[in-house]
C-alpha cells in the first residue's frame, strides 16, 4: 500500500478542517508516519516499509496484534456512530421497539 494513501486515509480519519488545510495535514501524517510510527512498527516486525517504492505491507508479526487491531477499531467505529446518532437532531419518525 503506498504509504501517501496511508497518510491520507489517517488525515481523513484524525481531521476534519477545511479542503485547505488537508494537504499541509496529510504531509504532517506523512512525516509523522516516517520519523515515529513506521521505525517502531518496522521494528516489531508489524510492517515492511519499503522506501524506494515508499510503500509498506504487512509485516511477519502483524498477526499477533491483527485481533486486538481488530477490536479497537470495532469499538471506536461503536463510538463514533453512537456519537453521531446523539447528536443527529429527532425528527420524530423514529419508531421504538415497542412499535415493532
Amino acid at each position: 500500500m503506498p504509504l501517501p494513501d496511508v497518510a491520507h486515509q489517517v488525515t481523513v480519519c484524525e481531521h476534519t478542517d477545511p479542503p485547505d488545510s488537508e494537504k499541509r495535514e496529510r504531509l504532517a501524517v506523512y512525516d509523522s508516519l516516517v520519523d515515529d510510527h513506521l521505525p517502531v512498527l518496522c521494528d516489531a516486525h508489524f510492517v515492511d516499509y519499503d522506501t524506494a517504492e515508499d510503500t509498506i505491507e504487512r509485516g511477519t508479526a502483524a498477526g499477533r496484534i491483527e485481533s486486538l487491531v481488530k477490536r479497537h477499531l470495532e469499538n471506536e467505529i461503536d463510538a463514533l456512530l453512537r456519537a453521531e446518532r446523539q447528536s443527529m437532531p429527532a425528527t420524530g419518525d423514529e419508531t421504538s421497539d415497542e412499535d415493532c
